[in-house]
């Protein structure tokens, strides 16, 4: 698989990456196609890039604060993406929170169906 011939389709996430970790998480007990590694990879593109967009738009959010370890201790938030943002932006979208439920997703090393 030549990465040449993934490069019109647009798609930036690794396509042929894709492929060898969905063959190797299958381990050889079904052949797994080129369009499927596609595929993913779109998906996961599509995932991505709306979980950042509305982490980007939880930062520009004016005035809000965060409580910090500390309840006393409040901060304005960085211009720059936290887990924290990533969080509240997939709590925020009820699509993306179904996804996310259905996941053993960790933060602050405390899984998200604690």
């Amino acid at each position: 698989m030549v990465n040449s011939r993934f490069k019109k389709t647009g798609i930036k996430f690794p396509v042929v990456k894709t492929h060898r970790l969905l063959e190797k998480s299958v381990k050889g007990a079904i052949p797994v196609g080129e369009i499927a590694a596609l595929y993913l990879a779109s998906i996961l593109e599509y995932l991505t890039a709306e979980v950042l967009y509305l982490a980007g738009k939880e930062i520009k959010s004016p005035n809000v604060e965060r409580i910090t370890e500390s309840p006393s201790k409040r901060r304005k938030i960085s211009e720059q993406i936290t887990e924290e943002h990533l969080q509240h932006a997939i709590e925020g979208d009820y699509e993306l929170e179904t996804l996310f439920n259905s996941l053993d997703v960790s933060w602050n090393n405390k899984t998200a169906k604690e």
